[in-house]
């Protein structure tokens, strides 16, 4: 697994086995006119195994956040000063990232194809247009598909799909995260990199109950 963040991250040709780039955004409040202070991701193969992570933490003018909002989130100024980077250059490492991994194919204009990354995020509907109103904002082409996945509604559909799991109080991540096993210390909940991790544990904690359900069953021979 590599690690890369926004001194390191370089244009490559894309790994061709990268089915998802999950991602997560910590964010300055909740409309998205507000800034986005951090990003991180992880690229995953088929098996949901860790091919590289993404991690960056932004610049931002702190008059136009929601001070409840960097209080939820744990911001540090000390650390956003030393290592921050302005808006454009976390915007481009991140592009570049997305196009390593970039699994999906589409079309231009002229019917000449390319590839783009497959997103997904816990609460996708959030997200996913914070990112991409990000990203107009900044002047910037997003190379990811705008349908952005969810583990969220994947959750739901879990247990819509198996009526005899009692499912949790709730949908929420750190919820999610104790129903399955998922670690997640509350120190670390609404930090970018750590959420992302926990929404990829409870993915591949949703895969492994699936797969143990469509397993045939052994039959002991005496």
């Amino acid at each position: 697994m590599k690690t890369v963040n926004n001194t390191t991250a370089t244009v490559e040709t894309a790994t061709t086995d990268t089915q998802l780039v999950l991602f997560d955004l910590e964010t300055g409040g909740l409309e998205p006119s507000r800034p986005i202070i951090q990003i991180a991701a992880i690229a995953v193969d088929r098996q949901l195994s860790e091919c590289e992570v993404f991690e960056v933490k932004i610049q931002f003018d702190e008059s136009e956040a929601c001070p409840d909002a960097l209080r939820r989130i744990h911001y540090r100024r000390a650390e956003w000063k030393r290592s921050a980077v302005s808006p454009k250059k976390a915007a481009w490492a991140f592009s570049r990232f997305l196009r390593k991994h970039a699994s999906v194919e589409v079309l231009r204009r002229d019917m000449t194809s390319f590839r783009v990354a497959q997103l997904a995020s816990h609460n996708s509907s959030f997200d996913g247009p914070f990112l991409t109103t990000w990203y107009d904002r900044l002047g910037i082409f997003l190379p990811a598909s705008y349908r952005v996945f969810c583990t969220l509604q994947r959750a739901y559909w879990h247990f819509q799909e198996h009526p005899d799991l009692v499912p949790p109080d709730d949908f929420r991540l750190a919820t999610l995260c104790e129903y399955f096993g998922v670690p997640l210390h509350p120190n670390e909940a609404h930090e970018a990199l750590a959420d992302t991790r926990a929404a990829l544990g409870v993915l591949r904690a949703i895969s492994q109950h699936r797969k143990k359900m469509t397993e045939p069953s052994k039959v002991a021979c005496g």
